[in-house]
């Protein structure tokens, strides 16, 4: 686990930003694991799912695929807290009432088992650009998520080397072109979780960053891996992923 880690190097480390507008303090991620997807069930699931709540103000989502198996879903809930989050759930679960019995054949088979889980907007841990928004997200579709489980004693050591990792960064220029989401686990993970979220527009683009800023690092080296040692060394569990954001079966809320 911890060569995958090191391979996704550039993950973690970005400079800090205050992001009070873009990701609110009680803003909230709704993140969704489905394991053992039939696609095509599942596509037309999420089509149809698409055009039922187009137009309406039902909260919205995007759908990411990580394997022909395997796919997420990941629904912002801009306020409202944890009682937002169940109001969403609430909003999806009374949805099921009006289903036709094609889409309960489809809900029923797209998918073996979903894992949901709740994460709050880490704005302090977070870097993106001051105008970030649904389009970034939308123009900028691969994604490497990274999973860290932090052992309960340290918490506060987690989360000062990851500072400090960006404190580092920005001394050397790393804090350009970043799209980096970060999430606290909230109800429904196995506390205390970090959810992180890399954006790019492509492998090959996400490539290229990587290379850039473990360049930029050189004269730092030291300093960093020292930092890096620290916030790995903080985690009982890693997992290291990529995906990519299928738009078409992604749902823009109109509000």
């Amino acid at each position: 686990m911890r060569k995958i880690l090191a391979i996704s190097i550039g993950v973690l480390a970005f400079s800090h930003v205050p992001l009070a507008a873009q990701m609110p303090e009680d803003g909230m991620l709704i993140f969704e694991r489905y394991d053992g997807v039939s696609m095509p069930h599942f596509q037309e699931y999420f089509q149809l799912l698409k055009q039922r709540y187009e137009g309406s103000d039902a909260t919205g989502w995007g759908i990411y695929v990580a394997s022909p198996r395997v796919a997420y879903r990941l629904s912002a809930v801009p306020e409202g807290g944890m009682q937002g989050v169940l109001d969403v759930r609430q909003e999806r679960i009374q949805g099921f009432d009006d289903f036709t019995e094609r889409e309960g054949e489809l809900w029923g088979t797209a998918w073996a088992q979903r894992r949901q889980m709740a994460f709050s907007n880490a704005a302090d841990l977070s870097m993106l650009p001051e105008d970030f928004g649904y389009d970034h997200v939308q123009d900028n579709p691969y994604t490497q998520v990274v999973i860290a489980l932090v052992k309960p004693s340290e918490i506060q050591t987690f989360e000062s080397a990851v500072m400090r990792l960006q404190e580092l960064d920005k001394q050397v220029g790393n804090d350009q072109g970043a799209m980096f989401r970060a999430y606290r686990g909230d109800f429904g993970t196995p506390a205390p979780a970090y959810l992180f979220i890399n954006h790019a527009e492509s492998m090959e683009d996400m490539a290229s960053k990587v290379d850039r800023w473990n360049m930029a690092r050189m004269p730092i080296m030291s300093e960093w891996q020292e930092a890096w040692t620290a916030m790995t060394g903080a985690t009982r569990d890693i997992e290291v992923f990529t995906n990519q954001r299928v738009n078409e079966l992604s749902h823009r809320a109109s509000n």
